[in-house]
């Protein structure tokens, strides 16, 4: 219930979209890079002021031409104003390399010395998805410096996958971070890669590594049919035995009926909340759990804790007013991250005057963000 002489959903939203407006207008410098970053959540409304900030020229104008082009589809012209230079704006024109004659220009930034050229090129392989941009990608995919671009080719390889992209993946996973591992999973686990040979190499992954893999065994359960069953046995296995950031990440990807008596037992054995948290979470999914996983959940709710900030938003995740009063006291936590969650779950509860003090929060990123959402 709103309470009466607060801001309505219709003046908090005009009042969101002034804010960004304000910000993107008066954005300078490297501040400014961070002001654009965060209009990510915004909607349509931002677009007209992000290309008016584009015309500038300026390296932040550069960084407001590409968060539109991001907005837009493949081959969206986008005129460079005269006189622009530098390295942001060749980025700039590496993400409108999208027509087929481009082809070779967008194939050289691919291995442009930025790092932001190279991005902007990838992403405009994205967009196309062209036979043409495969063994480029795949090139960068193995040798790139940056593995953040690394994992960005192998996306952009997603669509075009065959059992050469497959394979050569394969030849990658034995010196490749994290990640990047990640990502090649996904890859095999889509249905391109199912069908060119990457079922095979989940399962080969998951037999041969005794230690959880999570992201692995989250690919191939989701992607069903043959090896499901394995998947599912190693996240219950991670969700039990791994570190916790294992732990976190098996749970995360079982079904909320997985968040039986064994797993729960085993969250609460650990001593650590945030399995407990994430157990829970699950349950509240479940009919037959959902009252006593709502009890439990209410308990810890009232802690000023990290748990009882996570317990919080767990239950304004599902409708649950009666955290209103502690997710307003998160509002004034240290943390941005924490006052930032708390702020956009008073949204979701439609706690609008609540939630209007974020807009004027300390830290940037979260005032925008939260600005965004209330916009919409």
């Amino acid at each position: 219930m709103q309470p009466a002489g607060g801001p309505s959903e219709s003046e908090l939203r005009e009042a969101a979209r002034a804010l960004v407006r304000g910000h993107l207008e008066n954005a300078r410098g490297e501040e400014g890079r961070g002001v654009v970053a965060a209009l990510e959540a915004c909607g349509p409304f931002v677009e007209t002021d992000l290309v008016r900030k584009a015309r500038a020229g300026d390296e932040l104008g550069a960084t407001a031409a590409l968060a539109w082009l991001a907005r837009r589809g493949p081959g969206t012209p986008f005129e460079v104003p005269e006189g622009a230079q530098g390295a942001a704006w060749e980025a700039v024109r590496a993400r409108t390399l999208t027509r087929t004659v481009d082809e070779d220009a967008r194939h050289a930034r691919l291995g442009a010395a930025d790092s932001r050229v190279r991005r902007a090129a990838v992403d405009a392989c994205a967009a196309i998805a062209s036979a043409s941009d495969r063994e480029p990608l795949l090139l960068m995919a193995e040798h790139d410096p940056a593995p953040a671009l690394r994992v960005a080719a192998i996306e952009a390889l997603t669509p075009l996958t065959d059992e050469r992209v497959v394979e050569r993946l394969a030849e990658l996973w034995g010196r490749a971070e994290p990640e990047v591992r990640d990502a090649i999973a996904r890859l095999w686990a889509s249905p391109k890669g199912l069908r060119a040979g990457g079922r095979e190499h989940l399962i080969t992954l998951l037999t041969s590594e005794p230690r959880p893999q999570p992201a692995v065994a989250s690919a191939l359960l989701e992607a069903r049919g043959a090896g499901s069953a394995l998947a599912r046995q190693r996240l219950r296995q991670g969700a039990r035995e791994g570190s916790t950031e294992e732990r976190l990440a098996s749970l995360d990807a079982l079904s909320p009926e997985d968040a039986d008596g064994e797993l729960w037992d085993a969250a609460v054995t650990s001593g650590e909340p945030s399995l407990q948290l994430a157990v829970l979470r699950k349950r509240l999914l479940v009919p037959s759990l959902r009252v006593a996983a709502l009890e439990q959940l209410r308990g810890l709710a009232t802690r000023p804790t990290a748990e009882g900030r996570g317990a919080r938003l767990a239950l304004a995740a599902v409708g649950e007013d009666s955290v209103r009063e502690g997710l307003v006291k998160d509002l004034s936590a240290p943390e941005p991250d924490a006052r930032l969650q708390a702020a956009l779950a008073l949204l979701a509860l439609h706690a609008w005057s609540a939630a209007a003090p974020a807009l004027v929060d300390e830290d940037t990123r979260v005032a925008l963000t939260v600005a965004c959402h209330a916009a919409q």
